[in-house]
């Protein structure tokens, strides 16, 4: 059973990276930012939702990341605060975050 999750989770990831990079090769044709900045943000983006979709009490697929600059914001809906938290200090402690946006909302 782990070994299947494993492999669902690596699927997840990889699907990811594929829609990253398919956006900042769409995104670069009107974007007034250099290549490097978008790749950056891209990165950044893959980075902290391969940690929520690591993160079996976190349902990845809830949650919106949004990268500008270094700038996250975090969009969607978690049954509990501590998923909210969690997710936010994932991107907080994600490499080259400035800042992070959290509005998350808790399911009622």
């Amino acid at each position: 059973m782990r070994a299947q999750q494993r492999g669902v989770k690596a699927w997840g990831i990889a699907i990811l990276v594929a829609l990253t990079a398919a956006a900042l090769l769409s995104a670069g044709c009107a974007s007034t930012r250099t290549t490097g900045e978008q790749m950056d943000d891209g990165w950044i983006n893959t980075k902290i939702k391969a940690k929520l979709t690591s993160d079996t009490s976190i349902n990845s697929f809830n949650i919106d990341v949004h990268v500008l600059e270094g700038v996250v914001t975090l969009k969607g809906k978690v049954e509990k605060e501590e998923s909210k938290r969690r997710a936010a200090r994932y991107a907080e402690r994600t490499k080259g975050v400035k800042q992070v946006i959290n509005e998350i909302e808790i399911e009622s």
